[in-house]
């Protein structure tokens, strides 16, 4: 069979593929809008971005967080014991601790627990030191994170790389600055899993 001239060709029709490319527009925004969820998408890189302006925003909301050093000797230089208050958390960790202070800490904090007491200290070089009394012997690291607004001290005790396998309390150190801790009253909480501490102090 031979071909027919090269003049004597026709062009396809487009009036086909015009249909059909209306079909398939018409079937596509009739299945899109039947099917599309209501809710917003989820998005990731997004929600990680949002999270990390929430950190950065930080001072925003008040909140100070302080550096916390450990030691496995206690200081020589103590005042007297501060009372401490032991209660039980009051449900999840974000229902006890300040609403403002969830809002902003990027991650849950995993808290460590096992402690018979807490002995918390003033000493006479504005430092306020914390000893953890252990009911067995601590083999996990632990740290202390502490967080400070308007006279209102949070600490959290979490999973760390500050201790681990220590004999005895460790000690744990905060100092108290003049111009993070001006003089005044002072409350503390102390979050253990799943204990909470809560003492007051002054700061002359």
């Amino acid at each position: 069979m031979t071909e027919p001239p090269a003049k004597d060709r026709r062009p396809w029709p487009m009036t086909w593929v015009a249909v059909a490319i209306a079909v398939f527009i018409t079937l596509y925004t009739v299945i899109n809008f039947q099917y599309r969820k209501s809710e917003d998408p989820h998005l990731p890189y997004e929600e990680a971005q949002e999270r990390k302006s929430r950190f950065f925003e930080f001072d925003l909301n008040g909140w100070k967080s302080l550096e916390v050093a450990s030691d496995t000797s206690a200081s020589a230089s103590r005042d007297d014991l501060l009372p401490v208050r032991a209660r039980p958390q009051a449900g999840r960790l974000d229902q006890d601790m300040p609403m403002d202070l969830v809002t902003v800490i990027p991650r849950r904090p995993k808290l460590v627990g096992g402690f018979h007491m807490i002995e918390p200290f003033m000493t006479k070089n504005r430092t306020l030191e914390i000893v953890l009394v252990p009911e067995t012997e601590i083999e996990d690291p632990i740290q202390l994170e502490a967080y400070l607004k308007e006279g209102h001290l949070v600490i959290l005790a979490v999973e760390g790389e500050q201790t681990g396998g220590l004999e005895g309390s460790p000690t744990f150190r905060l100092g108290l600055t003049a111009e993070e801790f001006p003089t005044g009253p002072y409350s503390a909480e102390l979050y253990t899993d799943p204990t909470v501490y809560e003492w007051t102090f002054t700061v002359d």
